[in-house]
């Protein structure tokens, strides 16, 4: 982009839903423009001149930060993909789990008894192939209920 700025670059990647580790790196940096970009997503900012091993600090950290990224994007995706086979009522459970409700707070609120409410978290445990209830909290989390 010919005459577009690191910044103006930083918005169209982002409006495209291109997610790209960006490292700026420019010989008049101001704070303003720094916090602009870090704001905006930027993993580093490198004023000119620095060490070659800045640079390659930077560009590792980015490379492990947009793995950890890309890991978490296909757990996600699994994750989602097992969500599909939750029933309503299932999901209702997982909300009062994610909320950190006992059983018998669940029942109360559902309406249903908490027999009811831990054969669907059980249920929806197995679904979502969680290990513990750390695990299928984090699933919850992940999925955003």
């Amino acid at each position: 982009m010919p005459g577009s700025s690191g910044l103006q670059l930083q918005a169209v990647l982002g409006e495209q839903g291109v997610p790209i580790p960006i490292i700026f790196i420019t010989g008049h940096a101001d704070v303003l423009t720094s916090v602009r970009a870090m704001k905006a997503g930027a993993l580093d900012f490198l004023p000119k001149p620095f060490r070659d091993q800045e640079l390659l600090d930077a560009v590792n950290d980015a490379l492990r930060r947009d793995a950890k990224r890309r890991v978490g994007d296909r757990e996600l995706g699994k994750i989602r993909g097992l969500a599909e086979q939750l029933t309503p009522r299932e999901i209702d459970v997982l909300r009062g789990v994610g909320r950190g409700l006992l059983s018998k707070q669940i029942a109360y609120e559902l309406g249903i008894s908490e027999i009811t409410v831990k054969m669907h978290r059980s249920s929806a445990g197995r679904k979502l192939n969680a290990i513990s209830v750390a695990d299928m909290i984090r699933k919850i989390e992940l999925l955003g209920l």
